[in-house]
């Protein structure tokens, strides 16, 4: 998800987290269950005394937001004199869509496993219209908690991102964390180390670009040589991939899709690709100088069945810098992926 950026539905998840411990670690991993609902990945955390709350695992952003009438307050909670007003983009499955969100500020215990992050900032946001059907003003779910950043400068409510929070209370071994997710729609989120279960050899690496999660990597040359350098953005909470409008052109025509340009609410002039449902392309991203290609599942390269054999591709492309990629949930799946805050490098495996 991208501040200026968003998504759909959440499910409650009905299985418990776990622990679970890493052979180089002195405390255990927390590995939290996650669910696919409506083109985005969620799962439960303890908001003040609000249980079981479904929030999107998100990597393009560093706030914790609670929808309205959900957050109850714990006996630590304080409310803080503070109103945030925020846009985010990509708050649809297609890529599209946008939010305008209101929210009040507090500062609360917020629990996932046995992890708590004490005085954590929590935007609750106020219920306001919807000014049209393109654009939301709540999280659908229940909430979203943001995994970028390192501290209270990389937040819009004024705190120390959550995760982050966790590394320096010193609750984790590691500060990093890994996404693992399936294209049956389950998948995990584990924090404090690598899951090393879940994949095999070594992970692919690539050092990361400030305090985002923006590396260097793109399409291999052989697949369309794009003739820039290449950077991506792994964004948890974007639900596509969306490339610059020209490289994703280039790439449409030598694959044969039918192209068309559609205008809408957060994506003005984004160009979609249609193709066989039966026939998938084999299109994938290289990162850093490794020369492994992790490739989109042929699941989740189709954005939207049509109908007839004709699907949507989950590629898009959009008004992003030459050579550049918003690399959403769709090339997640079938991955490992290991965010290493203090290694500043992202990996990359491919699940068993």
């Amino acid at each position: 998800m991208r501040v200026l950026f968003l998504f759909s539905f959440a499910l409650g998840l009905g299985c418990a987290a776990t622990r679970t411990q890493d052979e180089r670690s002195s405390k255990p991993l927390h590995t939290i269950p996650v669910v696919f609902a409506e083109g985005f990945w969620f799962g439960n955390f303890t908001a003040g005394d609000a249980n079981d709350l479904s929030l999107l695992i998100d990597t393009g952003s560093s706030d914790v937001y609670v929808n309205p009438d959900l957050y109850k307050p714990s006996s630590e909670s304080q409310t803080l004199n503070q109103t945030v007003s925020m846009s985010f983009i990509t708050t649809k499955p297609d890529g599209c869509g946008e939010m305008i969100l209101k929210s009040n500020v507090v500062t609360d215990k917020l629990a996932v496993s046995s992890l708590t992050a004490t005085n954590q900032s929590i935007g609750t946001v106020v219920k306001v219209p919807q000014p049209n059907p393109d654009t939301i003003t709540q999280f659908p779910g229940q909430g979203i908690v943001g995994l970028l950043g390192t501290s209270a400068d990389d937040s819009s409510v004024g705190g120390t991102p959550f995760f982050q929070h966790l590394c320096d209370e010193g609750q984790v071994d590691e500060c990093r964390f890994g996404l693992g997710l399936e294209t049956s729609g389950t998948g995990s989120l584990t924090l404090g180390g690598v899951d090393r279960t879940l994949f095999s050899g070594a992970m692919a690496t690539a050092p990361i670009s400030g305090q985002q999660w923006i590396i260097e990597g793109g399409l291999p040359s052989d697949m369309l040589d794009v003739g820039v350098q290449q950077s991506m953005f792994l964004d948890s909470g974007t639900s596509n991939i969306i490339g610059n409008h020209t490289m994703v052109k280039a790439l449409f025509d030598k694959l044969g899709f039918q192209s068309f340009t559609r205008d809408a609410i957060g994506c003005d002039g984004t160009l979609f690709g249609y193709y066989p449902c039966d026939s998938p392309p084999h299109i994938g991203f290289q990162i850093g100088n490794s020369t492994q290609t992790f490739f989109i599942e042929p699941e989740a390269f189709k954005m939207e069945d049509n109908g007839n054999n004709n699907c949507t591709a989950t590629i898009t492309g959009g008004n992003i810098g030459a050579g550049g990629w918003l690399v959403g949930q769709s090339w997640f799946q079938g991955k490992y992926i290991d965010f290493d805050v203090t290694g500043n490098q992202i990996g990359v495996a491919n699940l068993h």
